[in-house]
């Protein structure tokens, strides 16, 4: 795997969780709020504002530029497979757009980008831009129906029933599921690493840390390495912009 192959996959996990607050639909004549048909398209300029400012340009341009632009990177995988599903329930009136939380959810990703994963306040105000109609209990195909501290819990086929969301230490399977400031992590909802958290994988920490030396550091104290120095892939340090980790030996196992 290549420094830049191994950044990449490492902000895909950071930003799948916030996909989830996207759509697009018939827009919206209520007084500072943003139009339903607007919203994707300034969400993906602010989410790629919030992930530059965030994790710094190095690790943000592997990202974006690797996915070709701010709309596919943020954008057309949610249009592409969770909004059919999502004008559905707005059909149905399950779920409600809310222009006036869309609108906050971009002034939260300018003002705390770093918040934009790991249930963070970015995180939870895009997702409240789709307000759940559905009762504690409620049977539920997706997340969006159901409150924004309940998710859609789903045991093998649809119907789902909306639950509360989960606590530290409880099962996940996605960040949703768990309660605000936690994150799903190897099938349980945990505390996000922060920096100096022990960790033993480059993406074991929070947005805009990466391990090195089994800790968890800012990534402009990570991606530090030029000419002649050494790196590691998995553990760090990485090379800083303009510079490439050249693998020329690899350990058994």
């Amino acid at each position: 795997m290549t420094e830049r192959a191994s950044i990449r996959s490492l902000c895909f996990v950071l930003t799948t969780p916030l996909l989830a607050a996207l759509s697009s639909g018939c827009p919206s004549s209520n007084t500072g709020g943003l139009p339903m048909t607007q919203f994707s398209a300034e969400f993906g300029t602010a989410a790629c504002d919030a992930l530059e400012a965030c994790a710094g340009e190095t690790v943000a341009r592997v990202f974006i530029d690797a996915a070709g632009g701010c709309d596919s990177a943020f954008i057309a995988p949610y249009r592409n497979a969770a909004e059919p599903l999502i004008e559905e329930a707005l059909a149905r009136g399950t779920v409600v757009y809310d222009p006036v939380a869309a609108r906050a959810c971009l002034d939260a990703l300018e003002a705390n980008p770093c918040s934009l994963t790991n249930n963070g306040s970015a995180a939870l105000a895009c997702q409240a831009v789709y307000e759940g109609m559905l009762p504690a209990g409620g049977a539920c195909s997706l997340n969006e129906e159901c409150g924004v501290d309940q998710f859609c819990a789903i045991e093998g086929a649809c119907p789902g029933t909306c639950q509360a969301r989960r606590t530290s230490g409880q099962a996940c399977t996605d960040e949703r599921h768990c309660a605000a400031g936690l994150t799903c992590r190897e099938g349980m909802c945990v505390a996000p690493a922060m920096e100096g958290a022990g960790c033993t994988e480059l993406g074991g920490c929070t947005l805009g840390m990466l391990c090195s030396g089994g800790q968890c550091r800012p990534n402009d104290e990570v991606l530090v390495g030029t000419e002649g120095a050494s790196c590691n892939l998995m553990t760090g340090p990485l090379c800083a912009d303009g510079f490439s980790c050249v693998v020329d030996t690899v350990a058994a196992g």
